[in-house]
């Protein structure tokens, strides 16, 4: 398990990835348990960060760069990590649980949480900065942010024909200016919409329930409506989209309007289970518990006529225990 150093906690600062182990042709992620600073009274701590294969191998033996950039959707500091050349960008989000651990060596780590860290597309997040310049500008004079110094870096991760996707260039010589383009911008994210949800398609992935595990529905992708695996795939991408930019996308897609359905009726349930009889199932269920149930009658004891001929010649008759009364 390769080991990276930080100090106190994921922040700004390069990360050594020298002690990488052999490279699994198997495997598309390594997981990386990151240590963390010393102190007097504790030992060291260490958390996990589950990473790309190709972010800890090949040539980026020199470390990568993990910093706080502005969230494209919130506009708040969100951590991300630059490569070593700082021309691939990966969002690093955490998964926390309560009651877990870790079992790293022979050390047991308190803290249970995770780090996944995935490629992310830096247009996203230069798309702020481009929709907010008023006037054409370089790419490096655009991607200026006081609170956040790293945002400058945004610009060696996307070429030319990167930036033509979301802006228009002007340019004179090696002079190159941007200014950004509703159009390109829509047009690009709906072929990004158009390739999730056909992805989705593919995997069979369940669109149609979100309060359901789909671990407990089967999902018929042919049923499905193609509008349902593009407004999926719609909310995925507006997770990286400010909210204007977001509702221009809805109207450029042209997507219907979310129905809510009444009384679960999308909600499939598990059929009534099956009672077998001589290795044959039965075509329908013994009882259905789901129905409520009349209360059972009480049964009448028939009474033989020898029973009554008894009772009848009993009539009048003393106790037995009257004789051994006071007199």
């Amino acid at each position: 398990m390769p080991r990276v150093t930080r100090k106190n906690s994921i922040q700004e600062n390069v990360v050594d990835v020298n002690s990488s182990p052999e490279k699994d042709d198997k495997s598309n992620i390594k997981v990386a348990a990151i240590s963390a600073a010393r102190s007097n009274n504790h030992p060291e701590s260490q958390c996990v960060m589950i990473v790309p294969d190709g972010m800890l191998n090949g040539n980026n033996q020199r470390g990568i760069v993990v910093v706080k950039l502005r969230n494209p959707k919130t506009g708040t500091g969100t951590l991300y990590a630059f490569s070593h050349n700082n021309t691939k960008l990966y969002e690093i989000n955490q998964f926390d649980e309560s009651k877990r651990s870790w079992f790293l060596d022979n050390s047991v780590q308190s803290d249970g949480s995770f780090f996944l860290t995935t490629n992310v597309d830096p247009l996203f997040l230069i798309l702020p900065y481009l929709q907010k310049a008023k006037h054409t500008s370089p790419i490096d004079q655009l991607l200026v942010d006081e609170d956040y110094a790293e945002t400058e870096k945004l610009s060696t991760c996307s070429k030319k024909e990167d930036l033509e996707k979301i802006a228009d260039c002007k340019q004179s010589g090696s002079f190159q200016a941007w200014k950004y383009s509703e159009e390109k911008t829509l047009n690009w994210l709906e072929k990004k919409v158009s390739r999730i949800s056909q992805h989705l398609k593919e995997k069979n992935f369940n669109v149609t329930q979100s309060a359901v595990s789909s671990n407990y529905i089967k999902t018929d992708s042919e049923a499905v409506p193609e509008s349902s695996f593009t407004r999926y795939a719609f909310g995925l991408i507006s997770e990286y989209l400010c909210d204007e930019l977001s509702a221009a996308l809805e109207k450029h897609l042209d997507l219907p309007a979310v129905q809510k359905p009444a009384n679960n009726q999308d909600v499939k349930e598990p059929p009534a289970k099956r009672q077998k009889i001589d290795g044959e199932t039965k075509s329908e269920p013994l009882e259905d518990y789901s129905k409520d149930q009349k209360p059972f009658a009480k049964e009448k004891i028939q009474v033989s006529a020898k029973s009554k001929a008894l009772a009848s010649a009993a009539k009048g008759s003393k106790s037995i225990a009257s004789f051994f009364g006071k007199k």
